[in-house]
């Protein structure tokens, strides 16, 4: 993950302002111990428009912008969602979440992601060994995970939720297919390309990688 930038207070305070109005809606109909995920933006869904929270999207859909245009000049915003994380929520299976490894995801962190509660990566060390990252941001940090990546959100072990907007984009209008097609699920051990067309779940033995803890601000 790359750091990007912080929200600035008054920018932070309006996805607080939306967030706490989702949450008032899901606390009166939702279980515990399960992610929820609330879509705001779809472009492969036309009538997305006039979903409930689409008002409320178009309040932070400038400073999404804005926050894109300091990192590509022609980008398309695929989806914006929110994403709660309850405490005790399960991890997910290893898994990419797009067949073209040039669509990025921007977190935009609502709530203070820790080692016990936050999005595991796969990287790579200096002499090319795997390593799982667990990183911990800051409530307002804006983060980027690059296309591609291998990850999943861990087991959430603490009694806080972790809150955060996600939103997909890409820089130019590549041929976008959202099916995945088979490969080798053993090219991470293998250490050969990581590309975007890997099985999903992937298949990654717990014990053969190492855990490391990083700060990202």
């Amino acid at each position: 993950m790359e750091f990007i930038k912080n929200l600035t207070q008054d920018q932070l305070s309006v996805f607080q302002k939306i967030t706490n109005r989702v949450l008032t809606d899901l606390d009166s109909k939702s279980n515990n111990s399960v992610t929820k995920h609330v879509l705001f933006f779809d472009d492969s869904k036309e009538d997305n428009k006039s979903k409930i929270w689409r008002k409320d999207y178009l309040e932070i859909e400038g400073i999404i912008k804005t926050i894109l245009n300091r990192l590509c000049n022609n980008f398309i915003i695929i989806s914006s969602r929110l994403v709660i994380n309850e405490p005790g929520c399960p991890s997910q299976s290893w898994h990419i979440d797009y067949k073209n490894k040039y669509i990025n995801v921007l977190f935009i962190c609502l709530t203070n992601s820790t080692a016990n509660n936050t999005t595991e990566y796969i990287s790579t060390t200096e002499c090319g060994n795997y390593v799982v990252i667990k990183p911990i941001v800051k409530t307002g940090s804006v983060v980027k995970m690059q296309g591609g990546t291998i990850h999943r959100r861990a087991h959430n072990t603490t009694n806080n939720r972790r809150i955060f907007f996600a939103i997909d984009y890409y820089k130019k209008k590549p041929n976008i297919k959202l099916s995945y097609t088979p490969e080798t699920q053993q090219a991470i051990l293998t250490k050969k390309y990581i590309d975007d067309n890997l099985d999903m779940p992937i298949q990654i033995p717990e014990d053969l990688l190492p855990r490391l803890v990083v700060h990202i601000n």
